[in-house]
């Protein structure tokens, strides 16, 4: 799923399925394919309706409704910064970044937008390409990994630093309202929604992003009551009101505030940020990633992120 999905998603509701359709230039069954491979991705429904009627926000089932919500809050950020980067592109050479849609939000675009030193950066002429599909073919055509290096990418790549981030458990303040306040015991949390990390509807990376639902860490066996494909989409959901769920130390810090930590003696395990370059690289783009290391290790600083050097 990317940005041009939730834009198609957003406009559908905001109009309804045919016009979106006809604003993306998509057949009906284009269109209905689009909405059913989200719905795959996401691992809940979005629309209750019949193929013979035009799709409008009224079909929205109860996912669908806290699912456009957030939509919303996505569409307005990364318009904005991906409008904003289109300035930077003034060249034919090329910066090829890969890293996970959660860091390209909340470290890449307020580097790039938002650092004091962000002009030093645009006056290099660069095209910064940033990809958050972790595929073989994605991981061959790039110059930096903003992600955990894997031992068969070690080929390619040196690896420069690694930030060491934090996993801790949080709700929203309206959630907590609802259900009468913040769970005090472990146990409590089977009386509550728990968002979980999952493919296709079902559980994986149980070890490093679901550590709190497979009864580690202080944590009892839970049930989650939704299913998300992105960890970035998770704390969207938590965000959202619709439950209880771990956010990385990395997020975005106005967001983090608007939350409640819950069972604040439990913290999940760490997850590391690589920040790797490509080994036979030009000198011209040698000095580009110098630039965009110092920037990024100011961002992580400002975040209070452990770094370790290698």
């Amino acid at each position: 799923m990317d940005f041009g999905d939730l834009d198609f998603f957003v406009s559908v509701c905001n109009s309804s399925f045919v016009q979106a359709c006809s604003e993306y230039k998509l057949n009906k069954n284009s269109g209905m394919n689009r909405i059913s491979e989200m719905e795959k991705y996401l691992g809940f429904g979005l629309f209750s309706f019949d193929e013979n009627k035009n799709i409008t926000m009224a079909d929205l089932t109860s996912y669908g409704e806290s699912f456009l919500c957030l939509a919303k809050q996505l569409v307005e950020n990364m318009s904005g910064g991906i409008l904003d980067i289109c300035d930077f592109k003034t060249s034919s050479q090329e910066l090829r970044i890969l890293s996970p849609f959660h860091y390209e939000k909340n470290i890449l675009l307020p580097v790039i937008l938002s650092s004091q030193n962000s002009r030093e950066f645009a006056t290099k002429n660069l095209n910064l390409i940033t990809n958050h599909n972790l595929n073989k073919m994605s991981v061959l055509n790039t110059h930096v990994i903003l992600n955990e290096l894997s031992k068969n990418d070690e080929i390619f790549f040196k690896k420069r630093w690694s930030a060491i981030v934090g996993q801790k458990l949080y709700a929203s303040l309206e959630y907590i309202s609802d259900v009468g306040g913040v769970p005090t015991d472990p146990n409590e949390l089977f009386s509550h929604s728990i968002i979980a990390h999952g493919t296709f509807g079902k559980i994986d990376r149980a070890n490093k992003f679901n550590w709190h639902i497979s009864g580690m860490h202080g944590l009892p066996m839970l049930e989650p009551s939704l299913m998300v494909n992105s960890i970035s989409i998770v704390a969207a959901a938590v965000e959202s009101n619709l439950g209880i769920a771990p956010i990385v130390d990395c997020h975005d810090a106005k967001s983090i505030e608007k939350l409640q930590r819950v069972l604040p003696d439990i913290e999940g395990p760490k997850v590391v940020l690589d920040f790797a370059v490509r080994k036979k690289i030009s000198v011209e783009m040698i000095d580009c990633i110098i630039c965009l290391e110092s920037l990024i290790l100011q961002r992580l600083k400002e975040l209070e992120v452990d770094v370790v050097h290698y």
